[in-house]
């Protein structure tokens, strides 16, 4: 074997050859549509929707594996100073997922969920690489053509063992790093079941900048909230986003912390 995988994973000269065919099939099928019957026609949209997705991420996976060797994984979390809990999630830690998909009920990874209501395929939630320079080894991209629905939510559940016994002597935050093609608002609620009810509150992410490197930050005061933290049974946030329409978002690292708050 000629390759520089390790054991069974090895690629060599007869995989390659192998791989250069099979190219060589799907472009002679892509030029060939126009004589196919419809039933040959709908067996091969359906493989190539399979062989697409497989294929996605794969390259998703070895641009992240890539990353990794070249020293690109993932950096030390920030947090705000006096936190006790900075936690960054899955999707901005590696790939994890196919990288297109914008149905409602879209996940990535365990901890995060796509929800809107808009009635056509108008938009699209991918994982991909991160450059060189950003300190998380993936991030998201949001791409939203003309939205005809009337909400667009990214659900983030957080770790109920590491967001145990939060209370009301307690702030929140949630910082985000931040491109789009257009300036975009987005509003947070954080949302917190404990002793069988749900307590929820709202901020606006403070963005500032506009471009490569944003910073948007979204911090929650939990002192009105009347926790049990003795009690409490799961914590997500919900980022909104608002009117969306025509735009491209990159969400580079996403960090959500925990500090006490400053006695009044």
């Amino acid at each position: 074997m000629n390759g520089t995988g390790k054991g069974l994973m090895a690629i060599g000269r007869l995989d390659r050859w192998r791989l250069r065919r099979e190219l060589a099939r799907w472009r002679r099928w892509a030029g060939a549509t126009d004589g196919m019957d419809a039933a040959d026609l709908r067996d091969l949209k359906g493989a190539a929707k399979s062989l697409g997705r497989a294929t996605s991420q794969l390259a998703v996976r070895a641009e992240a594996e890539m990353s990794r060797h070249l020293g690109l994984s993932a950096g030390p979390v920030e947090a705000p100073p006096m936190a006790d809990v900075a936690w960054r999630p899955q999707a901005w830690c590696g790939a994890i997922a196919p990288p297109d998909g914008g149905a409602p009920g879209r996940k990535i990874g365990e901890e995060l969920t796509l929800f809107h209501d808009c009635p056509l395929d108008l938009l699209s939630l991918r994982q991909t690489p991160n450059a060189a320079g950003d300190r998380a080894p993936t991030g998201l991209v949001l791409s939203v053509y003309d939205f005809q629905g009337s909400y667009l939510s990214l659900s983030l559940q957080l770790p109920a063992e590491r967001f145990a016994l939060t209370g009301s002597q307690h702030v929140i935050a949630v910082e985000l790093a931040l491109r789009s093609e257009a300036p975009q608002s987005f509003l947070a609620r954080l949302n917190i079941t404990h002793a069988g009810t749900t307590a929820q509150t709202n901020a606006g992410l403070n963005r500032q900048g506009h471009g490569q490197g944003d910073r948007a930050l979204a911090e929650f005061d939990l002192a009105a909230l009347h926790l049990n933290e003795r009690r409490i049974e799961r914590v997500w946030i919900d980022l909104f986003v608002e009117r969306p329409s025509m735009n491209r978002i990159a969400i580079a690292d996403l960090v959500v912390s925990r500090r006490p708050r400053a006695p009044i």
